[in-house]
């Protein structure tokens, strides 16, 4: 509550799942998010160390109420990691998952409101790490994160996941793209942190076209 009180405690396990996919796996929980109802959505993914001889990791995608009680839970491609999420305009959701493998490319994953595929894309950059993903005034999506560690990547898709534009920065020492935003003439700020000799953070402007 207001006074840091705890108000409710639920553990997220193979509990959540029917049928059970991996009873054996660790569940990493990478993003959460509150959603319109007032209830969260929780996207993550299980580890390879952590899922024993039970099969192969997953990335996972559940809903809870105010009170942590399980609305809905999904399971995605098992090559997948999850990474972020976020509550699209239309009620659904947007799912970004990274491999560390040089031949697979980033991915993402439009779910409606009950977590069900919609659609999904694949984008030309192994090694990326999505960290931040925003929906756009005309209903596509922009993303940033960082690939190899010191390439600085924007992505920008339409509402349907199909690539309109992708810039990469290549910068000194390591950087990663960690937020995005839309700013109010259309363009893009993108702040990003550099943990090479000593941690710092910069801004950077894009317009439109990423440029």
């Amino acid at each position: 509550d207001e006074y840091g009180q705890e108000q409710w405690f639920q553990t997220i396990d193979s509990d959540y799942f029917s049928p059970t996919p991996n009873p054996y796996c660790s569940y990493r929980g990478k993003d959460i998010q509150q959603i319109d109802d007032g209830g969260y959505i929780i996207h993550g993914w299980t580890s390879d160390s952590g899922c024993g001889s039970g099969g192969d990791p997953f990335s996972f995608l559940i809903q809870i109420d105010q009170l942590g009680e399980l609305q809905s839970s999904q399971v995605f491609s098992p090559e997948y990691s999850g990474r972020t999420i976020l509550q699209t305009t239309d009620g659904g959701y947007l799912i970004t998952n990274f491999l560390d493998d040089e031949d697979s490319p980033f991915h993402i994953i439009k779910t409606d409101g009950n977590g069900d595929l919609e659609w999904s894309q694949n984008f030309g950059f192994n090694y990326f790490h999505g960290k931040s993903v925003q929906q756009t005034l005309d209903g596509g999506f922009i993303i940033t994160g960082e690939q190899d560690g010191s390439n600085i990547v924007v992505i920008k898709s339409d509402e349907s996941g199909e690539e309109q534009w992708i810039q990469s920065f290549e910068m000194s020492g390591t950087q990663s793209g960690i937020q995005v935003q839309q700013t109010l003439d259309g363009g893009y700020l993108v702040l990003n942190h550099d943990d090479s000799y000593g941690d710092s953070d910069n801004i950077m402007k894009l317009d439109e076209n990423g440029n």
